[in-house]
Order: structure tokens, then C-alpha cells, then sequence
């Protein structure tokens, strides 16, 4: 599995290593991409939650 990905954030366009054990990072970094990914993945969740 290759260690240099690119963030899964479609705004962002930087590389990074993943030097995580399991080798499964998706974001370039918390602070920066995958803290907002989280809170999208919360107000969706909440969102279609009241909905129903």
C-alpha cells in the first residue's frame, strides 16, 4: 500500500505521508481537512436525524 496520498478533501490538493500503523489516513491533517470532514459528516447525520 503506497505511504504518499493525496487528502480526500475534494478542496485540497496536497500530498502527504501516512505514517499512521494501519496505513489508512485520509486527510492531509486534523487541524486543517479532516476536522471539517467530521463536522460536514456530523450536520448531515443530524440533519437527515430530524428529518425523519
Amino acid at each position: 500500500m503506497a505511504r504518499v496520498k493525496e487528502c480526500e478533501n475534494p478542496d485540497c490538493s496536497l500530498m502527504f505521508l501516512d505514517d499512521s500503523q494501519a496505513r489508512r489516513r485520509r486527510w492531509c491533517s486534523m487541524e486543517r481537512c479532516g476536522n471539517l470532514a467530521k463536522v460536514a459528516g456530523y450536520r448531515a447525520r443530524s440533519l437527515a436525524g430530524s428529518r425523519s
